[in-house]
């Protein structure tokens, strides 16, 4: 069993979550595959996709070289059960201090949002492990490096809108991984059995991931 620390520098180390929210369950376990397929090991089922849970459980117990979390947690009880099925780490769209605490005497890594200065600044005093910022979209990395002037030691993963073509731009930044949706994965690559796609959006974020951390030294 890995711990906390070791989970977060896995996802960390891999740089880029697949944020996977479908409104169908049922291909949960090859998406995950697909995904992996593509080099990315760090992986979010938000709980408002059917039958996350149980995909949650499966993947933790068999993809062994993949972390697997639960996305869109919105209170302490659904963190519980999505930790009691397995999940590695918890992301919520915003920073609760109940769901920051059950989750790491779970002993497993919370992934709190926030927008504000205020608000990241109250998730750290919370121990948060990695800052999801939320939604990025509208900020750009012009916000993360200006961030990172207070707060230098912010470990922020900046969360949608992020592509392969802006990944360098968020890491010379200042942040610490990204997270990416419905550009990597989503409803109709799924129900077309694009699989082979779903992995090349991998293979394009993971790249993208790596090449700005080689030029970023």
């Amino acid at each position: 069993m890995q711990t906390r620390k070791e989970i977060r520098d896995q996802i960390l180390d891999c740089g880029v979550v697949a944020i996977v929210r479908l409104s169908d369950g049922d291909q949960l376990r090859e998406v995950a595959e697909a995904i992996y397929a593509g080099g990315v090991t760090a992986m979010e089922f938000t709980l408002n996709t059917p039958k996350a849970l149980e995909s949650i459980r499966e993947c933790n117990r068999e993809m062994t070289e993949c972390v697997i979390g639960a996305g869109t947690v919105l209170n302490a009880k659904a963190a519980q059960t999505a930790l009691e099925a397995g999940a590695q780490f918890i992301v919520s769209p915003g920073t609760k201090a109940d769901v920051i605490e059950v989750t790491h005497h779970f002993g497993k890594v919370a992934v709190p949002g926030a927008y504000t200065p205020t608000e990241i600044g109250v998730a750290m005093d919370l121990y948060a492990d990695i800052i999801k910022l939320f939604p990025a979209k509208g900020l750009g990395p012009a916000y993360v490096k200006e961030i990172r002037g207070p707060y230098d030691d912010v470990c922020i993963m900046p969360t949608g809108g992020v592509t392969p073509e802006n990944v360098a731009d968020y890491m010379e930044a200042g942040a610490a991984a990204v997270a990416s949706g419905g550009g990597l994965v989503n409803d109709a690559l799924v129900q077309s059995g694009a699989f082979d796609t779903i992995t090349a959006n991998a293979q394009a974020m993971k790249a993208a991931m790596d090449a700005a951390r080689k030029e970023n030294g």
